[in-house]
Parts: C-alpha cells; structure tokens; sequence
C-alpha cells in the first residue's frame, strides 16, 4: 500500500503499522475514507484526485447500503458517475474518431497512453466510467514512490 511505504515503523515494528489497517481492531486507517484522507496529508494525492476517490467511495457505500441500488443505471449512481471528472483532463478526444487517456507519472510526464475508438468509449457508461476511474488510480498508486509530493496524474489541481 502506498500509504504504509511512509511509516518508518512498517519495517522494525509492522504489528503496530498493521493495527492502524485494521478493522477488526477498529484502526483509525481501516475505512477507504481514512485512507483517502491520509494519502492526501501524505502527498500521495493531490485534491482533485482526492476528490474523485471520495466520490467513488460515496459510489461504492450507496451500493452497500440501499438495496434499491442493483446496477450502475440507477439516478442516483449515474449523478455520482458524471462528476468523476478528473479523468477528463487526461482524455484526449481526436478527430479521427480516436480517444486517448493519458497515464501521467508524479512529474507530469506521460508515462502510457491507451487509445480506442470513439464509439468504444468505455466512459459513455455510467459503470464503465467507475471502472475506468479505479483503473486509472490503481495503476497509478502501483507507481507511487516514496517521498513524491502530490503525484496527481493531470496538470492542475482543482
């Protein structure tokens, strides 16, 4: 976790990290939103990516919560998906018919870029566009190093 790479502790006493995790030990660091929260104290998130992984914890609670909610059609989940912007800054749409998303390193340098068709855009759906935002953040928290400030993966931060 790119969290724990912060705590000195982890190494020479990691029952004490891993309890912070815990839920069964009521951890202060165990619900997503904690970890949220501090990721970005840490300079492991910039706000507007704090921002976007709130909304998809607010996603993922309604889901747990209210039974009315079966699929990612419903208007409550699709109101959520449409303000999953921060991905927008990333998306390049071409005239030829192409869509580009941009995976941008801690510097802002473009790391890999994905590209399909217009009309495959995964992000037309309210679910493919969730899917495609976790996709996004999980690859970019696999190249988090230690010690980087704000590695948002746009220019800007809202």
């Amino acid at each position: 976790m790119a969290v724990e790479t912060h705590f000195p502790g982890v190494v020479t006493q990691p029952d004490v990290v891993n309890r912070l995790f815990d839920p069964m030990k009521n951890g202060p660091l165990s619900n997503f939103g904690a970890k949220i929260d501090i990721s970005f104290a840490l300079g492991i998130l910039g706000n507007s990516a704090r921002g976007t992984l709130k909304r998809v914890a607010e996603i993922r609670n309604l889901f747990a919560h209210r039974l009315d909610i079966r699929s990612f059609d419903h208007d409550d989940i699709r109101k959520l998906t449409d303000k999953l912007t921060y991905l927008d800054a990333a998306l390049d749409y071409r005239e030829d018919g192409m869509v580009h998303l941009s995976h941008r390193s801690a510097k802002n340098e473009v790391v890999t870029k994905t590209g399909f068709r217009l009309e495959e855009n995964p992000f037309a759906t309210s679910r493919g566009r969730f899917e495609q935002t976790c996709s996004f953040f999980q690859h970019h928290l696999r190249q988090v190093v230690p010690g980087a400030t704000e590695p948002d993966l746009h220019i800007g931060d809202a």
